[in-house]
C-alpha cells in the first residue's frame, strides 16, 4: 500500500513503514557508534595531553633536558605554550601595558549597528556614534583584543624580557611546558 492521506492522519504501507524503521534503526545505531568513538577519542586525547603536557616535561626538567632525538630519529622538544586572555576586570591594567609597550593596535573596537556597518578608527567611531544617538539608532560599541594575537604578542615579549610577573597576570597570561615530538616522515609511514 502507498502512502495516503486519510484527514489529517498519514497511512503508510507495510513495505514503507519497514523501510522507515529500518532507516531510523540505522540511524540509532551509527548515533550509538559516533557517540561511542567520540567518547574514546575524548578519552585519549585526555591520555595523550597528560603524556604530553605532564609526564614528558617532568622527566625532562629532571634529566635536563631541553630537548633529545630518539634512535629512530624522532626528535622531542620541551616548548612554552602560552593562554592569554583580558578579563573584563583587568582591562584598565591590559590598557596600561599596551600603552607602555606601544601595542594599542593589539585593542580593537567592535561595533554592532542594526544595519551592520562599523568604523576602524576613533574619529569615525565617535561620528558613529553620534549619528547613532541623532539617529535614533541603537548601537552597542566594545573594545576587544583577539586572543590570538595577544598570545604571540606575549610570546613576542616575553622572549624580549619586556613583560614584568604583574603583567602576565593582568593580561591573563597562562604558561605552561608541553613538548614538541616530531617523527621522521619513514617512521611515521612505518618503513623502518
Amino acid at each position: 500500500m502507498a502512502v495516503k492521506n486519510v484527514g489529517t492522519e498519514i497511512v503508510i504501507g507495510a513495505n514503507q513503514r519497514e523501510r522507515l524503521e529500518r532507516l531510523v534503526k540505522q540511524a540509532l545505531e551509527w548515533q550509538g557508534t559516533v557517540k561511542h568513538f567520540t567518547e574514546e577519542l575524548d578519552d585519549a586525547q585526555k591520555e595523550l595531553n597528560k603524556v604530553l603536557d605532564d609526564q614528558l616535561p617532568e622527566v625532562m626538567a629532571e634529566l635536563g633536558l631541553e630537548e633529545f632525538k630518539m634512535q629512530d630519529g624522532t626528535k622531542v622538544k620541551l616548548v612554552e605554550r602560552f593562554t592569554a586572555s583580558v578579563s573584563k576586570r583587568n582591562e584598565v591594567a591590559a590598557a596600561a601595558i599596551f600603552k607602555r609597550l606601544k601595542a594599542g593596535d593589539l585593542v580593537q573596537y567592535a561595533m554592532t549597528m542594526t544595519f551592520g556597518a562599523s568604523g576602524d578608527n576613533r574619529k569615525t567611531i565617535q561620528e558613529i556614534k553620534a549619528w547613532s544617538i541623532k539617529a535614533k539608532v541603537p548601537l552597542d560599541t566594545k573594545t576587544v583584543v583577539n586572543t590570538a594575537t595577544l598570545k604571540a604578542w606575549v610570546r613576542d615579549m616575553k622572549a624580549q624580557g619586556k613583560l614584568q610577573p604583574a603583567d602576565l597576570d593582568a593580561l591573563g597570561v597562562h604558561v605552561h611546558n608541553t613538548v614538541d615530538v616530531k617523527q621522521p616522515k619513514e617512521v611515521r609511514d612505518g618503513e623502518q
